[in-house]
């Protein structure tokens, strides 16, 4: 009796290494936006820190050319938040593609396995039967030696 094979093999592997593939890239942006989480919570730091030094050196008193500069400096923070705002909205968007990717392409292993499955125990059932068979043909055939002895 031939051995199992499953006869959509090869597009399950390619479809296995491409979900892995896919699941690294996902893997992938979720630190991307990790690490651009930390960055924005450390240009806020620098932000509120700014403005809270700005607001205290205003009160005490200081000079125009001071105050320009540290308008300066806290614009510049802004803007750059406001950058690093736009970069996680994107980085957030590319991972809700990549999300459905990476799902839809699990849904597609997920019915590969399935067939496969499927597959496999129709081979078992008609091994069964063939070994049926084969016992059935033996005791035939020592019944007939018997009755020719």
């Amino acid at each position: 009796m031939k051995k199992f094979q499953f006869t959509l093999n090869k597009l399950w592997t390619f479809k296995m290494m491409q979900l892995d593939k896919e699941k690294l890239t996902l893997a992938g942006m979720h630190h991307q936006k990790h690490e651009l989480d930390q960055k924005i919570a450390l240009v806020q730091a620098q932000y509120d820190f700014k403005e809270n030094d700005f607001k205290e050196t205003i009160q005490r008193g200081t000079t125009a050319e001071k105050i320009r500069g540290s308008q300066f400096q806290i614009n510049n923070l802004r803007r750059h938040l406001e950058g690093l705002f736009k970069e996680k909205s994107s980085l957030k968007s590319m991972i809700k593609k990549q999300l459905a990717l990476v799902v839809s392409l699990s849904k597609e292993v997920s019915q590969l396995e399935s067939l496969h499955e499927k597959q496999l125990e129709e081979y078992r059932v008609y091994q069964t039967k063939a070994e049926e068979i084969r016992i059935e043909e033996f005791i035939a055939s020592t019944e007939a030696r018997k009755k020719a002895i």
